[in-house]
């Protein structure tokens, strides 16, 4: 199992980086989970503190 994590500023694009590359591993048939802030019930205001 890989481990890819995505760092950088809000905004930055990190998001749309992360659909799009899990896209393109999900078109090979491999598993992907992405977890971000909503999936964790994360505050973006506390996650970035």
């Amino acid at each position: 199992m890989a481990l890819v994590v995505m760092c950088g500023q809000p905004c930055s694009g990190k998001s749309m980086a992360a659909c799009l590359l899990a896209g393109i591993l999900r078109s090979q048939d491999l598993k992907v989970r992405l977890i971000d802030e909503s999936s964790l019930h994360l505050d973006r205001n506390v996650a970035y503190a």
